[in-house]
């Protein structure tokens, strides 16, 4: 994105699977957790964000499954996906059963969610439960988000520049 309008320190939330909010009506993996705004350094700061993986490791005991999908559900306003949600990262196998998350990028987003929404697909889109059929849990592990908070004067006046005028 603009890098010469961000902001030096940014925000970071780590999300282990096992912390989620349980919803018992959604068996699927979309998992969402709460954040306190206390785990943001500060609410004053910009509304101009972006949100990318920096990494995480999953675990999930579908030996069926070679790869995964993690679509970002709070709105990505400057990604597309034919999906409906931008993917905000990939997870490919590294062992039987764990996958290393890879960051695809930068998607402007709402600073300082009080929620935070995920969903893990198979690498083929196919919906992964939550848990199998004697109750265990089919995805472990963790993934880490960075919030990254720009300038908004600086980068309204850079996205001017970036305009083709329209007769």
């Amino acid at each position: 994105m603009y890098q010469s309008n961000v902001l030096k320190v940014c925000d970071y939330v780590s999300l282990n699977i096992e912390d989620a909010i349980a919803d018992t009506s959604d068996e699927t993996c979309n998992f969402k957790w709460n954040i306190p705004q206390s785990a943001y350094m500060s609410n004053q700061r910009s509304q101009v964000c972006t949100v990318e993986v920096t990494g995480g490791v999953l675990g999930c005991t579908l030996t069926t499954v070679k790869g995964l999908c993690l679509y970002y559900l709070n709105n990505g306003y400057n990604h597309y996906s034919s999906a409906g949600h931008p993917a905000i990262a990939s997870a490919y196998k590294s062992t039987n059963q764990s996958y290393l998350v890879t960051d695809t990028g930068q998607t402007l987003t709402q600073a300082r969610p009080q929620f935070i929404n995920i969903e893990f697909l198979s690498e083929d889109h196919l919906q992964i439960n939550k848990t199998n059929a004697s109750g265990s849990k089919i995805l472990t592990g963790s993934v880490t988000l960075k919030f990254s908070y720009y300038d908004a004067v600086g980068t309204g006046r850079d996205m001017q520049h970036e305009k083709t005028i329209t007769l």
